[in-house]
């Protein structure tokens, strides 16, 4: 396959680039599958940590991440789509086990955006011989060389890089995936004095063969 990976996207405090970025990559590319590396939707309005007092609550927030997942999800049409849950999917769950709410009672990620049906959730895949995973480990080479094949992860919004590591019997890459959040938004004021600063990119994987696409 060739899959083009898609990282943190943070809807709805995404960039207004990512969109026409997205097309133009797809148009040139022509990928045939798709992976979104987790935190994809944001939550900033439900979290333990809180909320800025000018952040939009809860349901507003939701709706904006509902209508950027719908357009993301129609761009991608009836494509194969793998959706890595990540620590921003799983703040709700995590809030609502603090109090003892089953998770029988909240709504999915799935549910809660409208996704379509034909995307596989999980928190980690094993596709054409490559791991992904939303986050493993900062050291360089560690993730691929623990799993003992090539790997892909996300989370870090400053790395933006592809690998190569060797081992006595195989070569290996590792790749980090970058991301889309707009760090100008309220979601992101707690970075503001952060030195570092999101790379924005897609990678490209196909047939296990890696391509970093800087936009």
């Amino acid at each position: 396959m060739r899959i083009l990976v898609i990282g943190d996207l943070h809807f709805p405090w995404v960039l207004p680039s990512f969109w026409p970025s997205l097309k133009s990559t797809i148009n040139k590319y022509n990928p045939n599958a798709f992976i979104i590396g987790g935190d994809m939707l944001d939550t900033l309005a439900v979290n333990s940590h809180g909320r800025p007092s000018d952040a939009p609550g809860a349901n507003e927030e939701f709706d904006k991440a509902k209508g950027c997942a719908n357009r993301l999800a129609t761009i991608i049409g009836n494509k194969p789509c793998w959706y890595l849950l990540a620590n921003h999917e799983m703040r709700v769950a995590k809030m609502a086990d603090k109090v003892g709410i089953p998770t029988r009672c909240i709504k999915t990620i799935s549910e809660l955006l409208c996704l379509p049906k034909h995307w596989n959730m999980a928190r980690e895949f094993e596709i054409d011989g490559v791991y992904y995973t939303h986050f493993r480990s900062s050291v360089p080479g560690k993730l691929s060389l623990s799993m003992g094949m090539p790997a892909v992860q996300f989370h870090m919004h400053s790395k933006f890089s592809l690998e190569y590591f060797s081992t006595p019997k195989m070569g290996l890459w590792q790749a980090q995936g970058g991301c889309w959040a707009d760090e100008k938004t309220i979601a992101f004021s707690y970075a503001k004095d952060q030195l570092t600063r999101g790379i924005t990119g897609f990678l490209l994987v196909d047939k296990g063969n890696p391509t970093l696409i800087k936009c």
